[in-house]
């Protein structure tokens, strides 16, 4: 009596390459992933360097003076932090005499997706973006 194997299903190399394949795939989205979800915080940044360029400009055409700071602007130090201290924040955020810079956070567990912080800048003057390549 002879017996028949039959060739149902896969085999184990067969699987563990899908699996590899699988991880690999997933790796690459994961990475691609952290990168997009860090633009969107840069942005966010972007949106708020606009608000303190436009409190900037405000300040200028009602006191006619260029020497303006941070507390000059009226804005909430809440909402536009000057240090990484609060927790639901990622940037802290300046002027000087001609940008408004964010810059990334670090500590705290906030991590961004490579190894330093970034900046984004806005020229309050000719509002032209500018700061860490890749997040501007």
């Amino acid at each position: 009596m002879s017996r028949s194997k039959s060739n149902k299903g896969f085999s184990l190399i067969e699987a563990v390459v899908v699996v590899v394949i699988v991880g690999i795939l997933a790796t690459a989205a994961f990475v691609k992933y952290m990168f997009v979800f860090e633009k969107a915080r840069a942005d966010i940044a972007k949106q708020a360097l606009w608000e303190i360029k436009v409190a900037w400009g405000q300040y200028i055409l009602n006191f006619r003076d260029q020497s303006v700071t941070f507390s000059d602007l009226n804005l909430d130090r809440k909402e536009f932090p000057h240090n990484c201290a609060q927790d639901n924040h990622f940037f802290r955020y300046d002027i000087n005499s001609t940008h408004a810079i964010a810059t990334r956070c670090t500590s705290g567990g906030k991590k961004p997706q490579g190894n330093q912080a970034y900046t984004v800048t806005l020229n309050l003057e000719n509002s032209t973006w500018g700061g860490t390549p890749g997040y501007y």
